[in-house]
């Protein structure tokens, strides 16, 4: 499967302290890249497409395991 890396070295660690003014440098980093209704859950996240289908699994009960 093929992940991408995403670079998040730009944002800020939070060290403890200034809480209200990391999250809010935060917030205005989300909504300057446009990524703000996806964190603020408003959006759903974009999933990337599929090519392949998984075929469902038969239901197996217990007694055909131990047979």
């Amino acid at each position: 499967m093929f992940q991408t890396k995403i670079d998040i070295n730009h944002i800020p660690k939070f060290d403890g302290t200034y809480f209200h003014v990391w999250k809010h440098k935060l917030t205005l980093l989300f909504k300057t890249k446009k990524l703000w209704s996806i964190v603020n859950g408003t959006e759903t996240k974009p999933i990337a497409p599929t090519t392949t289908r998984v075929a469902a699994l038969p239901i197996v009960g217990a007694s055909s395991i131990s047979n």
